[in-house]
């Protein structure tokens, strides 16, 4: 009884490191499960920050139609008011101001939304390359955390079973 009980606590002290081993392993994977969570946040980040990128550009273009349409209208008011001379000359001095107003701002809106749709085209590749890359990434985590599992379930069937047996055997 003795050799079996000084066998049983040297089974029982390697079943300990086993068991510290395994702990360890499902620590990695629940490291990398928090990882993969950290790069599907990311991802979320990733794809708001570009909606928000179009919705400035839709901004934009709304702005530089509506001025465009302003200024439109300006002209209109400009060739339709040919009555009096000294009215006509000031009332043309005011629209002059006011269309150049309006191709300023519409100048400043054009170059925001070209700058933006540049901003966008440029980042788009990145952001695709960012997802591939990250897929990538993924996968490789995927098969070990499967595998890992897969081995520590066999670790603890077999620990299972060999305590078993040792409970048996006393």
């Amino acid at each position: 009884l003795k050799r079996r009980g000084g066998g049983l606590r040297r089974d029982e002290a390697a079943l300990a490191t086993q068991q510290g081993s395994l702990d360890e392993r499902v620590s990695v994977l629940e490291r990398q499960s928090a990882q993969a969570k950290e790069v599907d946040a990311l991802r979320a980040a990733q794809g708001q920050h570009a909606k928000e990128l179009l919705e400035a550009d839709k901004l934009f273009l709304d702005e530089a139609r509506r001025l465009a349409a302003e200024q439109r209208v300006l002209a209109g008011r400009v060739d339709a008011g040919a009555g009096e001379v000294e009215a006509l000359r000031a009332q043309q001095k005011q629209h002059v101001e006011d269309v150049a107003e309006v191709r300023r701002r519409s100048d400043g809106a054009d170059r925001l939304a070209s700058d933006g749709a540049e901003r966008l085209n440029r980042l788009l590749p990145r952001i695709a390359a960012i997802e591939t890359a990250l897929e990538a990434a993924l996968e490789p985590l995927a098969r070990e955390e499967g595998a890992a599992v897969g081995e520590v379930r066999r670790a603890r069937a077999h620990l299972a079973s060999q305590q078993a047996a040792q409970l048996d055997a006393l």
